[in-house]
């Protein structure tokens, strides 16, 4: 009966140990991902915050001009009726306004 209680705690022994080695290994395996989780948070975030910087240059550079192509004329004249208009578009009108620079859609 001794011996049985002896071998059922080694049994229990070896049981524990086993899940203590495994709940190590689970923890190494956690700091790790925890580690490269941050390392790429960290790496997406300059990622991120250098992709806004770009495109809050660009809008300021395109800023003065959309303003120029979305505000409208006050002179009436800007837009000239008949056949002045006629040939004012045909000698290249839009191809020099600063508005065909400008993306579409």
């Amino acid at each position: 009966m001794q011996e049985e209680f002896a071998r059922e705690q080694e049994n229990a022994r070896q049981v524990a140990e086993g899940y203590a080695a495994k709940v190590a290994a689970l923890e190494l395996d956690i700091r790790d991902k925890t580690r490269w989780a941050l390392d790429t948070e960290t790496r997406l975030t300059a990622v991120i915050r250098d992709q806004a910087e770009r495109l809050s240059v660009a809008v300021a550079d395109l800023a003065p001009r959309w303003r120029r192509c979305t505000t409208p004329k006050r002179n009436s004249r800007s837009a000239p009726r008949g056949r002045s208009a006629y040939r004012t578009r045909r000698a290249g009108w839009k191809s020099r306004s600063p508005c065909s620079a400008l993306p579409v859609g």
